[in-house]
Formats: C-alpha cells, structure tokens, sequence
C-alpha cells in the first residue's frame, strides 16, 4: 500500500467537499491518508481511520524547545537531512530550524508521497519529501497561482524545484504556473472541479 500525506493551511472547511472526496476516492482506491494540519483541532467528520496531525503550536515557547529536541531525539538522519537540504537551499540557520519546527508533525512519519493541497501550503516545506525519502505533488487551486504569487514574487522558485508531479484544475492555472516557473518537463495532470 502507498501511504500519502496530505498537507493543508487547515482542517477542510464546510465547502471543501473536494478535499474529502478526494480523500474518500485516494482510500477506495487502496492508498493510506494522512492528514496534516495547521490550525486548531476540530473533529475528525471525514473518516473514523483517518489519522490527522496537527502542526505544533507556536506560541508556547517551552513546548517548541520540548517538541525540537523530541524530534531531533527520534529522528536524527532526517532532520539532519532536512536542516542540511534547507541550508543547501541557501536558508539561514533560524529559518532551517523554524521550518524543521514547523514540520515536526510530519517529518517522523512512514510516507510514499506528501501532496500538498494548495501551492501555498508547500512554502517552507519544499525539503520535507527529500528529508523523509518520499515524492512531492502539488495542487493549484487558484487563489494561490492568481494571486498569491504576484504579491510575493519568487516564492515558488524552490518549490517548482522540488516537485515531482502536479495536480491543476485547469489549463489557465497550469500556464500561469508555467509562467511563474514551474518546469514544462514536471508531469502534470489537469482534474477539472465538477458541479
């Protein structure tokens, strides 16, 4: 069985119906979900089997520390692999440390591929899928190819860099993709949304 982890900016929202059915169609399929989250805990309504992590809490200055050394703790060749990909990155050593935090709910998991469900949601974690030896897989949903990109120019480049495959849903975002870098050579596969 291939094991996916889905990452999101949060737990899917009333009107995400598209993100549980695809997370229903990835387990009648036969795949394992994982769901990665930030923001707060809500209850898991999508599937009783659906294991959900959520992102550590900032804001708790001693439970970052305690959170760090556990992961470094438990998994020591892949943060090492992951602060090395970041510095090789050209990241500074606060902002290596800051994402290798920020993704301590993933980075210890068994997983084939991570998809990140919105372009967006890949910023800061573009070293993740090469730390943990998994593949990467990107979504374009609109907002974050229309108009995220243009009020942060360049904030795809390493992004574009890591990706092994992408999801959009339609031609136009897949072309502005293009246009912002992302390599014409990266598979893709266009599934449009339906009424």
């Amino acid at each position: 069985m291939k094991y996916i982890g889905l990452i999101l900016p949060s737990y899917p929202g009333y009107s995400e119906v598209f993100i549980k059915s695809k997370i229903l169609g990835l387990l009648e399929d036969g795949f394992g979900v994982s769901l990665f989250v930030g923001g707060k805990k809500k209850t898991n309504n999508i599937l009783e089997s659906i294991p959900i992590y959520y992102q550590v809490d900032i804001s708790h200055k001693f439970h970052i520390i305690f959170i760090l050394s556990i992961t470094i703790i438990l998994h020591p060749i892949r943060c090492y692999r992951f602060l090395y990909l970041e510095r090789a990155s050209k990241r500074c050593w606060i902002s290596a440390i800051k994402n290798l935090i920020i993704n301590s709910h993933i980075i210890g998991k068994s997983l084939d591929w991570i998809h990140f469900g919105f372009t967006t949601a890949g910023i800061g974690r573009e070293n993740l899928a090469r730390s943990i030896k998994a593949k990467s897989a990107v979504s374009f949903r609109g907002f974050d190819i229309g108009i995220y990109p243009h009020q942060h120019p360049g904030c795809y480049n390493l992004l574009w860099k890591r990706i092994d495959k992408v999801h959009t849903i339609s031609d136009d975002l897949y072309q502005k993709a293009l246009d912002l870098g992302l390599n014409p050579k990266t598979p893709y596969k266009k599934i449009t949304p339906a009424i």
